[in-house]
């Protein structure tokens, strides 16, 4: 049996007479034919009446057939009951009423039709040179017996009629018979198959439309669901307590209820401070306290809230850059600055990144509830993204629930991350699907900051992504890879998180200084395998990743 496209039930062909012949064309014709019912086509022809312009001209092929050992061939059905006027020099059909009205000359039709069709074959396939092979057309009256003589443009070779369909030979040959007589060339060749390929290729392409990734992005973060009912429930059962440790998973909503917790605080009237770790989250959660709280919640990183009370109190705070100065001597500072400024305490504290914090903080901390180790102090944290210390050292306190769901990455990208801490991360029901981690390896660090460089233009020149969308991490300041790049599309690399937010410039920053924020595309530049003794642990890997909302691209100089 012959191939029908579109593949369709012959028996849904809704005209009779096309339903026939496209039954007899399937069934009688050889297994390597293919054959297309109702194929339209349409191209740009020169105006007729301005030569100088194009217009579109469309049509529409009964039956276009592809026979390898054969040739092309349109095939044009007229059913019913149908003659030509010789007075008129016009085509009549008959209805069922026997009401007579004038129809196109099919055999124009089908000479229109093929001439489309084969410029639209000499052009995407063959160069604009002649056919190898031969092609034509005929008109087939299945419904009639045609009696001989012919109409202008018409020849008995290139009809088919009700006669040709009572035996599987008869009308396989008037097929067969019609490409001989077609035949243009000394020596016609078959169509091979990569000239069928071609063809079928060229008369039906595929077509493609291809969202840019700005407006792919845009539709998955409607999709995204940033805090569930899930969180909100957690949330809600311990509000009211005192002491509550909340843990949960990368992309689980912590920063969002961090800051929703310190807001239920403020709006009981309570003075309340929102601490993190990380300079830069602690910017973003100021820039997100509405107005009207500003006075009762004061955001700040921990080495922050030390800086500005020694300055308050007169007491140097000179960092010497050792991990000394940093975990130990910073607490002591803040310590003694607490006891010069008694009046320096809030009602309660709320802790995001709290898996950061040392033994050492914890202690000075309650210095800073105003009643001390029984004042209201909720923390959230993820023993995973545990960066500066061994292990995570939350001090004892109720534990106020996990959470498990991942509600800001697309699932793709929380598969990887799971994959890095091994662990099946969930995914919140409606979270789309999302791009497939790209991974690109080269030990020269040239060529992978030119894969780089390539892969920014094309995020910003092509698909249509704003710089404050993307943002370039790496463990170290000044990532190998990059150093040539000094600018994109006039665009410098910073590690300006203001300016990269008013789309000012490329953020390239550490991992670790961006712990804690997201961009919607991230790519991370590694320097190959996470290793324990090094500026990038599996933890840095895995909040790295966890920082993509929606595209996930890891250039490495090895394997990771």
């Amino acid at each position: 049996m012959a191939k029908l496209i579109p593949p369709v039930n012959i028996e849904d062909i809704p005209i009779k007479s096309e339903r026939d012949v496209a039954r007899s064309l399937v069934e009688r014709l050889p297994s390597d034919c293919t054959i297309y019912h109702s194929f339209p086509w349409l191209r740009l022809e020169r105006n007729e009446y301005r030569p100088e312009n194009q217009v579109l001209q469309e049509g529409e092929a009964d039956f276009l057939i592809i026979w390898p050992d054969r040739g092309i061939l349109v095939l044009e059905v007229k059913g019913g009951k149908i003659h030509f006027n010789h007075d008129s020099m016009q085509w009549y059909s008959t209805n069922y009423y026997g009401k007579e009205f004038q129809i196109k000359d099919p055999f124009k039709q089908a000479s229109k039709n093929l001439h489309a069709i084969e410029a639209i074959i000499k052009k995407k396939v063959f160069s604009n040179q002649p056919l190898p092979f031969a092609y034509g057309y005929t008109v087939c009256f299945p419904d009639l017996i045609y009696k001989g003589g012919s109409a202008p443009g018409s020849d008995p070779n290139i009809v088919i009629d009700l006669s040709d369909f009572l035996t599987n030979s008869s009308f396989s040959d008037s097929i067969a018979n019609a490409l001989n007589k077609w035949n243009r060339t000394a020596s016609p060749r078959p169509i091979t198959k990569e000239d069928k390929r071609q063809i079928e290729r060229a008369i039906s392409p595929e077509f493609k439309l291809v969202a840019l990734m700005s407006r792919q992005i845009a539709n998955q973060e409607e999709q995204l669901v940033r805090l569930t009912d899930e969180q909100h429930r957690v949330l809600e059962f311990c509000q009211h307590n005192k002491r509550v440790a909340i843990e949960g998973v990368a992309g689980s909503g912590k920063t969002l209820l961090a800051l929703s917790q310190a807001r239920f605080y403020a709006e009981q009237g309570l003075s309340t401070l929102l601490l993190c770790y990380n300079k830069a989250l602690a910017n973003w959660l100021r820039e997100n306290i509405p107005d009207e709280l500003k006075e009762l919640i004061q955001v700040n990183h921990f080495h922050g809230l030390v800086a500005e009370l020694c300055r308050q109190c007169g007491q140097a705070f000179i960092p010497n850059n050792s991990a000394e100065f940093w975990s130990v001597e910073a607490a002591d500072l803040l310590s003694n600055a607490l006891a010069v400024l008694p009046d320096f305490r809030f009602d309660a504290l709320v802790v995001d990144e709290a898996q950061d914090f040392l033994p050492e903080w914890w202690l000075v901390l309650d210095e800073l509830n105003r009643d001390g180790s029984e004042g209201p102090l909720f923390v959230f944290y993820d023993p995973r993204q545990v960066l500066f210390q061994p292990k995570e050292c939350i001090p004892d306190m109720e534990f106020g629930g996990s959470l498990p769901t991942n509600c800001r990455n697309t699932c793709e990208i929380s598969k990887k991350c799971g994959e890095i801490i091994s662990e099946d991360i969930k995914n919140h029901p409606l979270a789309p699907q999302g791009e497939k981690l790209e991974l690109v390896i080269n030990p020269s660090a040239l060529m992978l900051g030119q894969a780089i460089e390539a892969k920014l233009k094309d995020l910003l020149l092509n698909q249509g992504l704003d710089p404050s969308q993307i943002a370039i991490l790496s463990p170290y300041k000044k990532a190998e890879p990059l150093a040539k790049i000094k600018a994109i599309n006039k665009l410098e690399l910073s590690d300006d998180l203001a300016a990269w937010r008013k789309n000012r410039c490329i953020l390239h920053t550490t991992i670790r200084s961006f712990k804690g924020l997201e961009a919607e595309v991230v790519i991370l530049v590694s320097p190959g395998k996470p290793s324990d003794d090094s500026l990038f642990t599996k933890a840095d890997y895995y909040v790295a990743c966890s920082r993509a909302k929606h595209v996930l691209a890891v250039f490495s100089q090895s394997a990771l």
